[in-house]
């Protein structure tokens, strides 16, 4: 039966030559597999085709492993392309220290420690000889809810210490997942998800499925790096490619929407190699829960005794592409009706932070106006996230995963993201929504807080002030 297969944009065309017979098989969510020295097959959602490699009239090549390379770059050109056509939501990768600070936030437990390594531009991150010594950084944004959008992840971390012999019960992991046992407040509904997960002791790797099972707890299924079902990455599979957990690595983290399969690998040069299908339903199917998790990375020591050695891993940097359809609303809020006076100091005027049960919404600010309704006085407004509050009441916000105080009486530190200045009388508008500002939750689930105040110039100024934002879910 002879066949050609060529590339047509987003497609495989494949032509049974004899009976003109034609096939298209998208590209965004095929699998290319070599089923022996003489075999391979193509396989989708919609479809599966086993070929005889002699019988292939194009592309030409001059083995089964050549041709098989020619149609898994085919293939990948569809990745690029989702790449091109979707927003970087999150981009830690210039300068890894500044963007941490904003990016990412950090848990530590019985001693762990983190640092930035500058002249590798990695964070390291240790475990101690102590039960249960743990560190743990994810990013601040979530990985958007997948229902109907391509997710692509590209994140560098070295998991491993050396090659054997290190601490026994030392774990670990590298991917978009979060731990129910983290949080604090709010949802109960986190631990899910999936990773790349290495043992300190035997330098073994596996792939770990998270699923929350409904009461609140997560069960873990993982599999062997001998059991990976597109690549066992030990030079042994298409790609004669070996995966090093002791050097620096690109780990690939592709969810596709069609199949609701999420697809696991790692970048080499200019090539991405997959190792592992995670399938997302039908007959067999795991049923992924990827809806709304952090990229993440964890060492933690979770035996009984206390470990002999110290041991670490790094994290590097991380970019997150999605054409993000996550349900957006807009809100605004006021501080009230009645001027406050700031002649002193500073005052605040409002503060905000997200519900309990809203620990992974995103707030991003909009826009700001105040005014001044005195006849003079100038003074600087900051909006500034984490405060130290004195006198708030939080309440509901009508229709939003947000609370609101304007009852505060003190807030001081914090950190400024967005400042202005009011002069004389009059209303002032300021746009915010350029500067790439937002509210979210740490890994325990506690809200950060945002806060409008007012600091003192010269003069009297008298000022009402709002605020708008939008609510991304």
């Amino acid at each position: 039966m002879p066949v050609r297969i060529t590339s047509e944009k987003s497609f495989l065309r494949i032509e049974n030559t004899i009976t003109n017979g034609v096939v298209f098989v998208n590209k965004a969510n095929v699998l290319i597999q070599k089923d022996s020295d003489t075999n391979f097959s193509v396989k989708s959602d919609t479809f599966v085709g086993y070929f005889k490699y002699s019988d292939i009239e194009t592309p030409t090549s001059t083995s089964i492993d050549d041709l098989i390379t020619t149609l898994v770059s085919w293939a990948d050109t569809q990745q690029e392309e989702v790449i091109t056509n979707a927003e970087n939501i999150v981009n830690v990768r210039n300068n890894l220290e500044a963007s941490s600070t904003s990016e990412l936030t950090e848990l530590t437990e019985a001693g762990g420690t983190s640092s930035f390594v500058a002249s590798r531009g990695l964070y390291e991150m240790s475990t101690i000889t102590e039960v249960g010594s743990r560190v743990v950084r994810q990013t601040r944004k979530y990985v958007p809810d997948s229902f109907a959008t391509n997710v692509f992840v590209l994140a560098e971390a070295v998991l491993g210490s050396g090659t054997t012999g290190g601490p026994t019960d030392v774990t670990t992991r590298i991917g978009i997942f979060e731990d129910v046992n983290d949080l604090t407040v709010g949802s109960t509904e986190g631990g899910r998800g999936a990773f790349f997960s290495h043992d300190a002791s035997s330098n073994d790797l596996s792939i770990v499925l998270r699923k929350n099972d409904g009461s609140g707890s997560q069960v873990d299924t993982s599999v062997s790096q001998a059991n990976w079902n597109v690549d066992k990455l030990d030079g042994s599979g298409l790609s004669k490619y070996t995966l090093d957990p002791n050097v620096l690595n690109v780990f690939v983290f592709k969810w596709n929407p069609l199949s609701k399969a999420l697809n696991l690998g790692v970048l080499a040069g200019e090539n991405i190699y997959y190792c592992h299908k995670i399938d997302g339903g039908g007959s067999g199917g795991e049923d992924v829960q990827l809806m709304n998790v952090p990229m993440r990375w964890e060492i933690i020591h979770d035996g009984d005794t206390a470990p002999t050695d110290s041991y670490s891993m790094k994290q590097g940097r991380v970019m997150i592409f999605s054409d993000d359809d996550s349900s957006i609303r807009m809100k605004t809020v006021d501080s009230g009706t009645t001027p406050k006076t700031v002649n002193d100091s500073s005052v605040p005027m409002l503060s905000v932070r997200l519900k309990d049960i809203a620990n992974r919404t995103k707030v991003f600010p909009q826009s700001l106006s105040v005014v001044n309704v005195a006849s003079s006085g100038v003074a600087k407004w900051e909006l500034v996230t984490n405060a130290s509050l004195t006198g708030e009441t939080f309440q509901d916000v009508t229709d939003s995963f947000t609370q609101l105080s304007t009852t505060e009486t003190d807030a001081t530190g914090g950190t400024v993201v967005a400042s202005g200045f009011i002069v004389n009388s009059g209303a002032s508008t300021f746009d915010l929504s350029k500067k790439e500002i937002f509210l979210t939750s740490d890994i325990q689930g506690v809200s950060e807080t945002m806060t409008l105040r007012i600091v003192h110039v010269s003069g009297t100024v008298e000022v009402l002030s709002t605020l708008d934002w939008l609510e991304k879910e």
